[in-house]
């Protein structure tokens, strides 16, 4: 028997980060699509624990800022397509460049 399903993934990735942090003993906020703010510092040994608890699901904490932009990008797009009740009027670009508040050159 075959059976399709729906399913949101940035939600699911949300769950799976947030069931990660709580196990840990972690504070956190989620402030974004793949944000999240860390209230304590974490020590090396937590950071690294959490990287492989994290890993085992597909999910990657993003070090390098060009990545982290290019990540961004990609969330908004997704967000764009599946969040909102319909498409900007304006051009992709230009709802980009607008979202994350950067010059589009």
């Amino acid at each position: 028997m075959k059976i399709q399903i729906k399913y949101d993934i940035h939600q699911a990735c949300k769950i799976i980060v947030q069931e990660q942090l709580n196990s840990m003993g972690i504070e956190f906020e989620m402030t974004g699509i793949g944000e999240i703010e860390i209230k304590n510092a974490l020590s090396k040994a937590q950071y690294q624990d959490l990287e492989t608890a994290l890993k085992k699901y597909g999910i990657e904490i993003i070090e390098n800022p060009k990545s982290t932009f290019v990540q961004k990008v990609k969330d908004l797009i997704v967000e764009m397509i599946h969040l909102e009740d319909e498409l900007p009027n304006e051009k992709i670009s230009a709802y980009i460049a607008g979202k994350l508040n950067h010059s589009y050159g």
